[in-house]
């Protein structure tokens, strides 16, 4: 059996309820894996403006697990929610530059309680700043 061709054969009935229908949009939404190489990778990661071949997921977003969204044109010719399909594609994930760092528990708990404390130290020298601004203030004019 080939996975392939049953995922084709899906999107071949979508495709036959939607002959008459010349604009869809396919939207990718990576389900696994979350996280490759340190970056955060699932959510939507891109979309089709055609019913797409799971090879042309595969070209644009590597292998993985995805849900695929398949929007069209309502009587207004909104594009609304038509149905989905989950497809996995073997092999390694195509991963954006852009894709942002994923932190898991421990980094973020240690990022946090680094912002923590750098605030609390700005927050201590700008009071010794106005400590010593005010005891100058003093000590001009003779106070002290």
């Amino acid at each position: 059996m080939n996975p392939a061709r049953d995922i084709d054969d899906e999107i071949s009935i979508w495709a036959e309820g939607m002959s008459a229908t010349p604009e869809v949009r396919v939207e990718v939404f990576r389900v696994d894996p979350k996280t490759w190489e340190g970056r955060k990778i699932d959510g939507k990661v891109g979309s089709f403006d055609e019913l797409p071949s799971w090879e042309d997921v595969r070209d644009e977003h590597g292998g993985g697990r995805f849900r695929l969204v398949l929007k069209k044109p309502d009587a207004k010719g909104r594009l609304v929610y038509f149905g989905c399909w989950t497809i996995a594609i073997a092999g390694f994930p195509l991963v954006p530059a852009s894709a942002p760092l994923a932190f898991d528990k421990e980094t973020r708990d240690g990022e946090v309680r680094k912002i923590v404390l750098t605030s609390i130290e700005e927050r201590y020298e700008a009071r010794i700043r106005r400590l010593e601004a005010g005891l100058a203030m003093l000590k001009s004019r003779g106070r002290t």
